[in-house]
């Protein structure tokens, strides 16, 4: 017998927003989700996704919280906001999918964690790209020793934002609401993947600056290296100001072989004794993208009452990984006391 949908609401309706509205609607069409009310400040862009998605506005986030037959909450605010509304969101009995990075500051993220046990709610965190069909194949070979001892990891996210990108919003590029930039902001999705694939790191060295943009407080560019709890070496480079916009590098080498993924996409595979391969099929979901997936995964995972995936302590290591890439820059700018929320 088929599941009743769950029922969704989304807080926030700008940005990434857009996203998790268009992919939860193809769940709606596939008979897992219910879309029934979106808030946001901004009554006219609220008002807006309500009039699209066929459900109730709210200007204040907490009317919607107050509503019983919402089952799920999607978070789409400003990074800094992150934590004070998932807290509520839980403290209302909801369970909790929330973009990343799950806040700029690494106390108020385990608190969320904290308090979303304690209310014996789901968290999850918004990192799709684990899903990807290539990141799995690279994920199993690694596991299978398939590439043998691994020995460097390159990762590089050559990404463009104009000025304009920055000037729309005021809490873009700020510490106190973004929390930081090409790392924290646009890189965050590497550096998890860097992490996933090749385990904790246990020492770090690197630089951010700003170089590119002006009336940012943020890091424009940012590179570092890095030293694995498994022996293995790293670099890892994200810059917002590389014109007009590349691809996300991910170069893996590994005593036994070599892969090397662009956007996702595996580029080049080459384990010795084994046959040259393309990306292999993988069970997936073609008519949803990697949002998606994981909003069905956190679906199906509440309906299983088990964690879902990419659970809340999931979203720690790259949190902890930027945090300390910032603090070795605190003289940079004054990181330190936005991200202690002091």
């Amino acid at each position: 017998m088929k599941s009743s949908p769950l029922h969704f609401g989304v807080i926030g309706t700008s940005g990434i927003a857009s996203t998790h509205l268009e992919e939860l609607n193809k769940l709606v069409a596939l008979g897992e989700a219910k879309i029934v009310a979106v808030a946001d400040l901004d009554e006219k862009k609220g008002k807006l996704a309500a009039e699209v998605y066929q459900c109730d506005y709210y200007q204040d986030y907490r009317e919607l919280l107050k509503r019983r037959d919402i089952a799920v909450i999607n978070i789409c605010v400003p990074s800094g906001l992150h934590s004070e509304v998932t807290i509520e969101a839980a403290r209302s009995g909801k369970h909790v999918i929330v973009e990343k990075p799950m806040d700029i500051s690494l106390a108020k993220a385990e608190k969320m964690i904290r308090e979303c046990n304690k209310a014996g709610v789901t968290l999850s965190v918004v990192m799709q790209n684990r899903f990807a069909p290539a990141v799995q194949q690279v994920k199993s070979a690694l596991e299978q020793g398939r590439l043998g001892q691994p020995l460097l990891i390159n990762a590089s996210v050559n990404w463009y934002r104009s000025q304009s990108y920055y000037d729309v919003s005021s809490w873009r590029g700020t510490w106190a609401m973004d929390g930081g930039g090409a790392v924290l902001n646009q890189g965050i999705h590497t550096v998890d993947l860097v992490l996933y694939l090749m385990g904790q790191h246990k020492e770090m060295a690197g630089f951010i600056a700003t170089r590119g943009h002006e009336r940012i407080e943020v890091e424009d560019v940012a590179s570092c290296t890095m030293k694995f709890e498994n022996g293995a070496l790293g670099v890892f480079s994200s810059t917002t100001c590389a014109y007009p916009g590349f691809y996300v590098r991910i170069e893996i080498f590994g005593s036994n072989g070599s892969v090397v993924l662009e956007d996702n996409q595996i580029m080049q595979w080459h384990i010795r004794g084994e046959v040259d391969s393309a990306q292999e099929s993988l069970r997936s979901y073609p008519h949803l993208s990697l949002h998606g997936i994981q909003f069905l995964d956190v679906i199906q995972s509440i309906r299983e009452g088990r964690a879902p995936s990419i659970s809340g302590e999931e979203g720690i290591p790259s949190l902890r990984f930027i945090d300390e890439l910032y603090h070795l820059n605190r003289h940079v700018s004054d990181v330190e006391i936005h991200r202690e929320g002091k």
